[in-house]
């Protein structure tokens, strides 16, 4: 049993391993990490370069749209059955094979508001945000495996774990679910057809409604609900400006 000489000798060794990195996340290249994340996937035959032209034309007029500061939206396919969609912080939205699998199930206008909801991740730096808290976990990890003299994860691994991990809090869906709505409403494309999105994803969302008891991610359910909300709000504000 260790006494308390060797634990806090312990201590100090990993806060001298440790913190100096945690101090260097504020300084991170997200540029550069969004980069090496997708290299590893592609590495390892996980996302495809294959680029689907209507989200193609869907994420360049948003872009030009939203008055973005960053260079442009693009995406790449993951070779995943799931219907899905998922944010980097620098751009980058990653569509499921599954969801293009059944892209003709979706109006254009769907697909906009799924599109416009990922981009709300970009813009709110949520998934910046996500990749900063990630990045802190894997120098904990690192740190812990330098110790226990254990073998680091691969970048590809990391970059797996990363994403299998992006579940965003509530508040951060329904500010994306909020932005969405709002992009859409300045749009050509109508914010009503999120809330028949979020209907049809509900067929492929195999989650139980009491799991979002316990979840800090909200169900489709209080989503829609949520949504319906913002939507009651936006024409009242809306009809209220005609008004005066």
């Amino acid at each position: 049993m260790l006494g308390l000489p060797e634990l806090l000798l312990i201590i100090i060794v990993f806060c001298l391993l440790f913190l100096p990195r945690i101090l260097q996340v504020k300084n991170l290249d997200y540029q550069k990490l969004e980069t090496e994340m997708l290299q590893a996937l592609q590495k390892d035959n996980l996302i495809a370069e294959f680029k689907e032209q209507k989200i193609e034309n869907i994420l360049n007029y948003f872009h030009d749209l939203s008055n973005s500061k960053l260079p442009q939206y693009n995406h790449y396919i993951l070779l995943n059955d799931e219907v899905n969609a998922m944010a980097l912080p620098r751009g980058t939205i990653l569509i499921t094979k599954g969801f293009l699998d059944n892209i003709q199930n979706f109006s254009d206008d769907e697909i906009a508001s799924i599109l416009a909801h990922e981009i709300g991740h970009i813009e709110l730096n949520h998934a910046k945000n996500n990749l900063e808290d990630q990045v802190k976990a894997e120098m904990f990890e690192d740190g812990v495996n330098l110790l226990l003299k254990n073998s680091v994860v691969s970048v590809g691994t990391k970059s797996l774990l990363f994403l299998s991990q992006q579940l965003f809090s509530r508040d951060q869906e329904y500010e994306a679910d909020n932005y969405a709505v709002n992009l859409l409403q300045k749009s050509k494309y109508n914010p009503q057809t999120f809330v028949t999105l979020l209907e049809k994803l509900k067929q492929w969302d195999s989650s139980p409604k009491w799991l979002e008891i316990i979840s800090t991610h909200p169900h489709l359910e209080e989503r829609i609900d949520h949504t319906n909300q913002q939507l009651k709000l936006l024409k009242d504000k809306m009809r209220q400006l005609k008004e005066v």
